[in-house]
């Protein structure tokens, strides 16, 4: 597959163009550590297997293979038939080989122009990932249009999950939030579902509270999404404590108000049978998945022939086991 490598001094970025231009790698180098998850599966290219049924949901789980995406047209688990066409899991951006160009090159820095047409719907994405030379901080500038002259519903999820290799048992989170609303309940769901309470503390289905900005420990089964809301600043922060090292997301709230909190650890039967401890904590356009925002009306919408811009910043740092404030060059401020 089609892959783009762009890195400095501190940090190695892997994007996997032929496969929805995931981020594949994201290694910091003076440790030697890559903080994405990859899936015990393993990355495949879009279209490369022949499976013994089609299914049910689309085929987003079956090329998954970690990483970090950005999911359009629909975000959600659920299929979706919406104005006579049908999406499978996590829209069609995942899946589509997007095109790439160097923008800009220079002793100081790097950008890299990737963009892609959607075929079912009538959006187009540009996405900037721009490096400087020194840095441990990643610029990514994301432009979504409308090529339609209707006006059309959407669910845009950032989804950059994160691996074993950094996160684990004691991995702290630091979300300067109010709100967490878990959803219907799931299979191999440990919390109690269809319940808001006040972040980061949840109850189990026994009645147990649960501090859900502490990792548990390997021998806890699960896999959910809770709904993080009532965000007060756009940022978030995962450290782990052991390894003194953390990675930082700074996003523009008025794009993505609301941030999906995927947990699954040791999940077992298919797909990956007990093999993966991973999480993501998501920037989305709306709350709870797409087939919820579409039911309830509260689905954010894009004019005909209209555009938005948005930016986000990633960070990875060392020496730090408690964020106090993100910046919005990225900048960690330690507590």
């Amino acid at each position: 597959m089609r892959t783009l490598v762009l890195e400095n001094h501190c940090l190695r970025l892997v994007s996997l163009l032929d496969k929805g231009s995931d981020i594949i790698e994201l290694v910091y180098k003076p440790l030697d550590i890559d903080l994405m998850f990859h899936t015990p599966t393993g990355y495949r290219k879009p279209g490369s297997i022949v499976g013994t049924c089609r299914r049910s949901r689309g085929e987003f789980m079956e090329y998954y293979g970690g990483g970090w995406q950005d999911i359009l047209p629909f975000a959600g688990n659920e299929s979706i038939e919406h104005r006579f066409g049908e999406w499978g899991q996590h829209g069609e951006t995942p899946l589509l080989p997007w095109d790439a160009v160097i923008e800009k090159k220079t002793s100081s820095g790097v950008t890299a122009r990737l963009s892609v047409d959607i075929p079912r719907y009538p959006f187009h994405l540009d996405k900037w990932i721009t490096m400087n030379d020194e840095s441990a901080t990643i610029l990514l500038r994301e432009r979504l249009a409308n090529t339609s002259n209707q006006t059309l519903e959407y669910c845009w999820v950032q989804h950059p999950a994160l691996g074993s290799s950094f996160v684990g048992p004691g991995t702290r989170i630091t979300v300067p939030a109010e709100t967490v609303v878990m959803d219907k309940p799931e299979p191999w769901g440990r919390l109690k579902a269809e319940t808001t309470y006040k972040w980061p503390y949840v109850e189990d289905k026994t009645g147990n509270k649960v501090d859900l900005s502490v990792l548990p420990p390997d021998n806890v089964v699960a896999d959910e999404t809770a709904f993080i809301t009532d965000i007060k600043e756009p940022w978030y922060a995962v450290v782990n404590p052991s390894l003194k090292l953390g990675f930082a997301l700074r996003w523009d709230l008025s794009v993505f108000p609301g941030l999906w909190f995927w947990q699954s650890y040791r999940m077992p039967d298919h797909p990956w049978f007990g093999k993966a401890y991973c999480i993501a904590l998501e920037p989305c356009s709306g709350h709870l998945a797409a087939y919820e925002q579409l039911k309830r009306g509260t689905i954010k919408k894009l004019q005909g022939n209209a555009s938005l811009e948005t930016q986000l910043t990633a960070t990875v740092f060392a020496g730090v086991e408690k964020v106090k404030v993100v910046n919005r060059d990225g900048t960690v401020v330690p507590w």
